[in-house]
């Protein structure tokens, strides 16, 4: 029973990142690097380009909490994905991983730096162990 359990969660969370990368692309920060967000969508190239800001999804893909500090702070658990809210492009965000219940000493760090390479209005970054 519990296997069926973990066998639901699983293709949820793959279901939700399949999606995030269909509508926004993927962007994923790993060991403390500063990784670029590009996108597509349909929208058009002169209103996007025009932008400086995007909206931002944040998965935590790693097995403890991650708080991300984007419009504050926001944790999310194991496997769960939030609208961060928007952010400005080409500013650097941060969020911090932690091995159980966020709070305490984090056991990594890592940094998103979000672009418009593309006309982008949408972003998914994606936190790995």
């Amino acid at each position: 029973m519990n296997n069926r359990k973990f066998t639901g969660k699983r293709v949820f969370l793959f279901t939700v990142m399949a999606m995030g990368a269909l509508i926004s692309g993927v962007a994923s920060a790993q060991s403390g690097q500063v990784v670029s967000g590009t996108a597509t969508s349909g929208s058009s190239g002169a209103a996007a380009a025009a932008s400086s800001s995007a909206s931002i999804v944040g998965l935590n893909a790693t097995k403890g909490c991650v708080r991300f500090y984007v419009n504050g702070q926001q944790d999310l658990t194991a496997g769960k994905a939030k609208n961060l809210g928007p952010v400005v492009l080409n500013r650097s965000y941060t969020a911090s991983v932690f091995s159980g219940a966020c709070g305490g000493a984090a056991t990594k760090t890592v940094h998103f730096t979000p672009t418009n390479t593309r006309t982008s209005s949408n972003l998914m970054w994606i936190v790995k162990p």
